[in-house]
């Protein structure tokens, strides 16, 4: 048999599945009690046997309230085809003679969503295989067995009933698709592959619908998240759905975060994903402002004293772990109460501001911390340093404060370098009681601690 044999021969096939499928709906309605509803919707009748074209007129318009046409020819088929909506064609084949596939062919070209019932008296004419082949919805033999007809049409008044509500709802799909102000692509499950993608997707990669069809959405992930991006499609396509939160994506030749919403479903073909892209950078951005901002002392710009707890620990855990350098730094303001009650509290501030801005220039950005740890004490955490360095940064510190308008002021610094018997409250101690030493020497001092206290796990 030939490849083209067979594959009419599925699409036959194919063809009476559907109906069969059809039918079964049908009959469950029928048997449950239900009544479909098909007011409103419209039969054209080209029957040449009157007696017949009557049963049907009052078939459709009595009992399914559809509204009713008549043609006796096929030039009134297709004139009236052209003017009005017609959801069923009821066709005496005999009308449709002598090319009655070629006439059928041309109303199905031109009509797609037309539903034909073919009417057939008498031997001869095309086969029930060429009919479904040529996509006519069902045949009817005359003379027609009592109920057979009723069924055949409710049958195909059920059927473009079922098609004009996937084709709505596929519309509508495609509407929300198409205007959704989030990002969204419909991907193959197994590859990744685009199938196809939104407008506002489309302006995100600034490349159109055309350019993105088959490449891998893995293409426009920032480097490092493909494994994650796919270990997370891997976990929501068991589920079936789910999020994969704060993926980096390249837009525009920038990094932006989106969550990724993904819903999968099954085709007769393949299994395909939807991806909805929520843009997060901003709140991304603004939760790190507002995180930064609790952490930070208002007036000098450093971090607080709760940020001092925290950020101690993950450095001492991070120093035991790598058997690195860490060292710390406390500072105190001299004769600050004596600047307070000369002064105001208005030129504290002014000095407190000084101190901070000076930590923050002669620390290095992005490895050592800086804190204001309340009143006039302040810490800088000082990574892969030991006490020489750390020596060294205190006294450009003091040399520097000294060259401002200090107001009788001048800085003591405690230095302390982390051992591996402490723990955080020992460091702590260690840096304190250096700085309780560097006081007690004099003014602008540097101190080194030397001593053992806190050690523990």
């Amino acid at each position: 048999m030939s490849t083209s044999c067979n594959g009419r021969n599925e699409a036959i096939s194919c063809a009476m599945r559907e109906h069969c499928d059809v039918v079964t709906r049908w009959w469950k309605l029928r048997t449950n009690g239900g009544t479909p509803d098909f007011a409103g919707r419209t039969v054209l009748i080209a029957e040449g046997d009157a007696s017949l074209a009557g049963s049907i007129q009052l078939l459709a318009g009595k009992q399914f309230r559809c509204r009713v046409w008549r043609a006796e020819s096929r030039q009134e088929v297709e004139r009236i085809l052209g003017e009005e909506l017609i959801d069923v064609l009821v066709l005496d084949l005999k009308l449709a003679e002598p090319d009655v596939l070629g006439f059928v062919g041309r109303l199905r070209n031109r009509y797609g969503s037309l539903g034909i019932l073919a009417i057939r008296s008498g031997a001869g004419g095309p086969t029930d295989a060429e009919l479904f082949e040529a996509q006519v919805a069902d045949v009817l033999n005359e003379p027609c067995q009592p109920g057979e007809l009723q069924a055949k049409l409710e049958q195909v008044l059920w059927e473009r009933s079922m098609a004009d509500g996937l084709a709505e709802a596929a519309f509508q799909y495609r509407k929300i698709f198409e205007l959704n102000s989030e990002g969204m692509v419909i991907v193959d499950a197994e590859t990744g592959e685009i199938e196809t993608a939104n407008k506002v997707f489309c302006e995100l990669m600034s490349l159109e619908e055309a350019a993105l069809r088959s490449r891998s959405v893995t293409e426009y992930l920032a480097a490092g998240e493909a494994e994650r991006f796919q270990a997370g499609l891997m976990v929501c396509g068991s589920r079936g759905q789910g999020l994969i939160g704060g993926i980096t994506f390249m837009t525009n030749g920038h990094q932006r975060l989106f969550d990724v919403s993904t819903t999968f479903y099954d085709t007769p073909v393949k299994r395909l994903a939807c991806l909805s892209f929520k843009d997060i950078s901003e709140k991304h951005d603004l939760e790190l402002r507002l995180t930064e901002a609790a952490q930070k002392d208002a007036l000098t710009d450093l971090y607080n004293q709760r940020s001092f707890q925290t950020r101690i620990e993950g450095a001492v855990a991070a120093a035991r772990h790598r058997r690195a350098l860490l060292t710390l730094m406390f500072i105190d303001l001299d004769s600050f109460k004596a600047c307070n009650d000369k002064h105001g509290h208005q030129t504290g501030d002014l000095v407190l501001q000084t101190v901070g801005r000076l930590i923050h220039q002669n620390v290095r950005g992005g490895q050592d911390e800086g804190f204001r740890c309340g009143g006039d004490e302040f810490a800088v955490l000082l990574r892969e340093s030991n006490i020489e360095i750390a020596t060294r940064i205190g006294q450009r510190l003091q040399q520097s404060f000294g060259q401002t308008d200090n107001y009788g002021t001048s800085i003591s610094i405690g230095l302390a370098q982390y051992e591996p018997a402490m723990n955080p409250k020992g460091f702590i101690q260690a840096a304190d009681r250096a700085l309780y030493r560097a006081k007690l020497a004099g003014k602008s001092c540097i101190a080194v601690w030397e001593g053992h206290p806190g050690a523990g796990p």
